[in-house]
């Protein structure tokens, strides 16, 4: 029984440890701007709202990765951080911009 149970808290904790490492993102995510909210881009197409939760990735840097992967997935190349609530779930919009004539 007790090496059962060393087993299953073995194989928990390694689980845990992979779900805290990130993929890595592919190019057309790599290419989404991040801005803040005073910096919304104001010629560009909203694609819609996009949230990266916090039980995810533990740090600001892997919520900001995870934003851009969803903003990419709706077609976004650029992402606003909106807010983050008490469990540091991130909130975003994500639009798509003419990068040509489109600036930060």
């Amino acid at each position: 029984m007790k090496n059962t149970l060393k087993i299953f808290f073995r194989l928990f904790v390694l689980a845990a440890l992979q779900a805290c490492v990130s993929a890595p993102l592919t190019p057309q995510e790599q290419a989404v701007r991040v801005l803040r909210k005073s910096d919304a881009p104001a010629s560009c197409v909203e694609k819609g709202k996009v949230h990266a939760p916090g039980a995810m990735s533990v740090t600001e840097e892997g919520r900001e990765l995870d934003l851009k992967r969803e903003a990419n997935k709706i077609g976004g190349n650029t992402v606003t951080v909106d807010r983050t609530d008490a469990n540091n779930t991130v909130f975003g919009t994500a639009y798509f911009c003419d990068l040509k004539i489109s600036s930060p």
